[in-house]
């Protein structure tokens, strides 16, 4: 059970961070293009 919630949460904060990274590259595609 424990390992099963620790792996959520791994699961959950990689998630999370591979969000942000796209949301971020995003964002400079946005910016390079003068779309925001």
């Amino acid at each position: 059970m424990e390992s099963w919630i620790t792996y959520s949460i791994t699961f959950v904060v990689k998630k999370l961070e591979c969000l942000e990274f796209f949301r971020r590259k995003l964002l400079r595609c946005h910016l390079k293009m003068g779309v925001i």
